[in-house]
């Protein structure tokens, strides 16, 4: 008899727990596909990054020998990628999107999307936005400003802003 309850006790607590397991491993294998499209598409490509940041399905990188900047985003089995030359960003801004709702009278903030906005030139149509975080998107986490201002600041640094000038007299 107690064998046999020891039996049933290990069965359903095994039926509880072999779910979460299972979904560990698919995130686990489905991750691994992930750094395996980056990496072809890196040594395809040629590119040697300067300063290189991966999280999930995203990787942004600077590549100071062919003078560009790269962001890639894996999903749903579609590799987006965007190349775009240090040399023509004229300006670089974070835009962060949020909604703020009042819950048992407190004001509660909740993040919706977080983007980089490149400017190619002056003309309204020339603008790139590389999404870092987008609340309704897989594999996202709430906490990219940090990491978009980190790259705000690197692109800033590194390109050379065409602004006009202004007269010392």
């Amino acid at each position: 008899m107690d064998f046999s309850m020891g039996l049933v006790s290990a069965i359903v607590t095994a039926s509880i727990f072999m779910p979460f397991f299972y979904a560990a491993y698919l995130g686990k294998q489905q991750q691994k596909i992930i750094n395996k499209v980056f990496k072809q598409e890196i040594d395809l490509f040629g590119y040697s990054f300067d300063d290189l940041e991966q999280w999930r399905n995203n990787l942004i990188g600077w590549d100071n020998t062919h003078s560009i900047l790269v962001y890639m985003r894996y999903s749903s089995n579609v590799l987006d990628k965007q190349e775009i030359l240090i040399s023509k960003i004229v300006d670089c801004n974070v835009l962060v999107e949020d909604r703020k709702v009042r819950r048992n009278g407190k004001i509660d903030s909740t993040l919706l999307k977080v983007d980089l906005r490149l400017e190619i030139s002056k003309r309204k149509e020339n603008v790139i936005f590389l999404n870092f975080y987008d609340c309704y998107g897989n594999y996202m986490e709430d906490h990219e400003i940090a990491r978009a201002e980190k790259w705000k600041k690197l692109i800033l640094r590194n390109c050379t802003p065409q602004r006009p000038l202004k007269s010392a007299a």
